[in-house]
């Protein structure tokens, strides 16, 4: 577990430093936190959420850092797949970006596998260097129309 925290370590020092732009960072940071969803690494997750999360998942139910890191190590929560597309990002402030996008992923949750495709929107802020997301919601698409 220490060497893939390091690993985050040393992989988010080189995104702020060889990234072209603080967007390309957030974007960065955010396949960072579907990768460790993936490999099923907690303290690589960890470091990836503020303390002050607030995640509203696409059935409305909310949870904090906590309760996302409670899900993940019980293993009630797992992942197979998360694959990001259309990722838009834009800074609010020097500190703070706006990240959009859509997940398609593999999820355990309640028991049971589901495939899940999701609009995201989170925002992520800049700490000791570091970007963590600091919100996040989801949501269903809507269906296309006939």
């Amino acid at each position: 577990m220490k060497t893939s925290l390091l690993g985050l370590v040393l992989m988010c020092s080189f995104a702020l430093t060889g990234a072209a732009s603080p967007t390309d960072d957030v974007i960065a940071a955010e396949r960072a936190r579907g990768r460790a969803l993936v490999a099923g690494d907690a303290p690589a997750l960890a470091a990836l959420l503020a303390d002050d999360l607030v995640y509203v998942h696409s059935s409305g139910k909310r949870e904090t850092k906590s309760d996302v890191l409670a899900g993940f190590t019980s293993r009630k929560v797992a992942y197979e797949r998360f694959d990001l597309s259309l990722l838009e990002a834009r800074l609010v402030t020097p500190e703070v970006a706006v990240l959009t996008g859509t997940i398609d992923q593999r999820k355990l949750s309640g028991g049971k596998w589901n495939d899940l495709k999701l609009l995201f929107h989170a925002v992520w802020r800049r700490d000791s260097g570091v970007w963590r997301q600091v919100s996040l919601q989801t949501v269903q698409p809507p269906a296309p129309k006939p």
